[in-house]
């Protein structure tokens, strides 16, 4: 048993698929707000016959007569011409029982792409009519997965009879949009049997016109608020341009600076390069004595450069020739030890003489690390020399005026109570008190008091203004030659 599908008329296109959609949209909305959205507005429903037109009413599929009209009355009547003051002139013929007749079909699904067509073979055959004598419409209703078929739902109208309709609508000035079945006698759905030559022009109604006004502004603003962020980030573009341009020079000038100081690096650490990866001459000759055995002796070892590689050369005397060279290969310090010639008897019994090289292994050269540079500590200059002037007890007797005593003949005679005088010793000052080192105080040196008539001579290793003598350096003692 066949079940329902959804009540759409297949096609191929795009468009007829987007019209369903929007006819099932706008049956779930009320009739005066589907009508806003209607191209054509709110159709008018009308019924004819030979007799007159009625303005129907279609409420849960059951339709009811509001008000008839004589065809004789057509160009005459006020309703017709009040309808059509009102810009209510487009409507929709709906057709009763003994109009229309309905047909319900079984056809294989593979004919459902090109229904139009095969329904046009099919008229003959499931009606009384040809095709060139109806006006008909076909929808699918059901489909059956298990026999792979479909439900189709056929209306037909007789042609010359619904353009007699037509013709009689258009007297009364009505034009007619859509034109099919009563809803009863097609499960609900109204399939339009009015070709779309037939048709007349479409026709915006204003609310149609104010629609469409508001969706082109709702348009012109989400394109708006799509490109305004966009050109804000292009004015803010614009203005780093400048800053990365600046950017690309300083950094093309730093790379040339960092490039010059590579190349300068390579250069300074050239030499020590090689150095690291050069093995010690020592390191190679105490690896060779590690892996001889005890019964070889090397009798000439040479180490050159050949090209890159550092080869070793060794002859000698060996209990085997094959062990010093499987001896050099197990060397972590050798590689590619090779026979240079051939192995002849040793000048010792049960020996042989052998000749081999070897390549002597680069050692790794050390990772290169930036040096860290101690901080320098500031410079601490030295104390300011602080002049220390000597007390009046301490000033030699030539520079004190003469006194009394010395008048009467005892000059340069300090006198009673005063103390001896003392040498001014250099002033010493201690830099960092901090440090808890006490200053050394100076060494005092008595000076014997002069003899009358002498002058007074200052002590060993001091100047006669009190401070210390200057050093003088010995002179260097004469060579065997005698020369200085």
């Amino acid at each position: 048993m066949s079940t329902a599908s959804p009540t759409f008329r297949p096609a191929s296109t795009l468009g007829a698929y987007a019209r369903w959609w929007l006819d099932e949209l706008r049956g779930l909305l009320p009739a005066t707000v589907a009508g806003w959205f209607a191209g054509d507005g709110a159709l008018t429903d009308v019924g004819i016959d030979d007799q007159s037109v009625r303005l129907l009413r279609i409420e849960r599929g059951q339709v009811s007569t509001v008000q008839s009209v004589a065809r004789a009355e057509l160009g005459t009547s006020p309703v017709l011409r009040g309808i059509v003051a009102n810009e209510q002139e487009r409507v929709r013929l709906v057709l009763s029982t003994g109009q229309v007749l309905v047909r319900t079909l079984s056809l294989p699904s593979a004919i459902e792409e090109n229904l139009a067509e095969a329904i046009g073979f099919e008229i003959d055959r499931v009606t009384p009519f040809k095709a060139d004598q109806v006006h008909h419409a076909a929808c699918v209703v059901g489909r059956d997965a298990q026999q792979d078929t479909i439900e189709v739902l056929l209306v037909v109208a007789q042609r010359a009879r619904l353009d007699a309709w037509l013709a009689g609508l258009r007297q009364g000035g009505l034009a007619v949009v859509e034109a099919g079945a009563e809803p009863a006698l097609t499960r609900g759905l109204f399939i339009d049997l009015l070709p779309a030559a037939m048709k007349p022009d479409r026709r915006w109604s204003q609310m149609t016109r104010i629609n469409l006004a508001l969706a082109a502004v709702a348009g012109a603003l989400l394109l708006l608020a799509l490109l305004l962020p966009i050109w804000q980030k292009r004015e803010r573009v614009i203005a780093l341009i400048p800053m990365v341009d600046k950017a690309e020079s300083e950094f093309a000038a730093n790379r040339k600076v960092y490039d010059d100081y590579a190349r300068l690096a390579g250069e300074y650490n050239h030499i020590a390069t090689r150095k690291h990866a050069a093995q010690p001459v020592l390191a190679v000759i105490e690896e060779v004595t590690r892996i001889s055995p005890d019964t070889t002796f090397t009798q000439t070892m040479e180490l050159k450069s050949t090209g890159k590689v550092r080869e070793l050369v060794m002859m000698g005397e060996a209990a085997s020739a094959s062990k010093v060279i499987e001896s050099l290969e197990q060397s972590p310090l050798f590689q590619n030890a090779t026979q240079r010639a051939q192995t002849t008897r040793g000048s010792q019994a049960n020996t042989e003489r052998y000749h081999v090289s070897t390549e002597v292994k680069p050692r790794p050269v050390p990772a290169a690390v930036l040096a860290a540079l101690e901080p320098v500590a500031p410079a601490v200059l030295p104390a300011e020399a602080v002049n220390v002037v000597p007390p009046a007890a301490t000033t030699p007797p030539e520079s004190r005026p003469p006194t009394a005593d010395a008048k009467a003949g005892n000059a340069g005679t300090p006198a009673t109570g005063s103390a001896p005088p003392v040498a001014a010793g250099p002033p010493i000052s201690n830099p960092n008190p901090a440090n808890g080192v006490q200053p050394v105080p100076a060494q005092v040196t008595p000076i014997a008091p002069a003899k009358p008539g002498a002058a007074a001579v200052p002590p060993k290793g001091t100047a006669a203004q009190g401070g210390p003598a200057p050093a003088t350096p010995p002179a260097p003692p004469p060579n065997a030659k005698g020369q200085p």
